[in-house]
């Protein structure tokens, strides 16, 4: 069933959820990224990976129960620029920072 309603309770437990995951694919994304300076492209190329893999993990690895769930709000060809954004989010950050 689709819960369609705000709630504190799921809405809370979801935020919690995909901050986690954030922190997460963070995490393995600075990981692979030992060295302070890195070439810009090697930056673009590891966060795509990350993000692919992120999506890997999120629909073909772990149970459908605890998939992000997108799917039950927008349409599966929605999901590249979700992963996208996640990529970008992530080498966008590093190369500020780089």
């Amino acid at each position: 069933m689709k819960e369609q309603r705000l709630s504190a309770r799921l809405t809370g437990t979801g935020a919690l959820i995909h901050w986690g995951a954030s922190i997460f694919w963070g995490t393995l994304f600075e990981t692979l990224l030992r060295e302070r300076r890195i070439p810009p492209a090697r930056i673009i190329r590891i966060a795509a990976v990350t993000a692919a893999t992120a999506y890997i993990v999120d629909y073909h690895v772990v149970p459908k129960r605890i998939t992000p769930g997108f799917e039950a709000h927008m349409p599966r060809r929605s999901f590249l620029p979700v992963y996208v954004a996640l990529g970008a989010g992530l080498a966008l950050a590093r190369l500020i920072d780089n």
